[in-house]
């Protein structure tokens, strides 16, 4: 039976935090894809990580995120139908909570 997948967006503030982030997928095996966004009402362009991951993986990928995204830019994480706006640690850990508490 084919492992179930998750896509994962998430906004950065600069194509550093986006690289490191996506650094961080790629050591698990998920690599995304790095996409630079134009804002068009003139602000500074944001950086968006998508990647897909199976969902076996993704409480290894929250972990990593969680250890990493105080010092990164990171503006919002989407995984599926949950959004987190300008996420803490906190925010990823309980996130991997409810991914896990899904899976039971």
């Amino acid at each position: 039976m084919p492992d179930t997948t998750q896509a994962l967006v998430i906004v950065a503030e600069d194509e550093a935090s986006a690289a490191r982030l996506n650094a961080e997928f790629s050591a698990q095996q998920s690599p995304g894809r790095i996409l630079k966004r134009d804002n068009l009402d003139g602000s500074a362009a944001t950086w968006m990580v998508v990647a897909t991951t199976a969902l076996t993986v993704l409480p290894k990928i929250l972990d990593s995120l969680a250890k990493v995204i105080e010092a990164l830019k990171v503006r919002s994480i989407k995984i599926g139908d949950k959004e987190i706006r300008n996420p803490t640690a906190a925010d990823i850990r309980a996130l991997r909570k409810s991914f896990e508490q899904a899976d039971d």
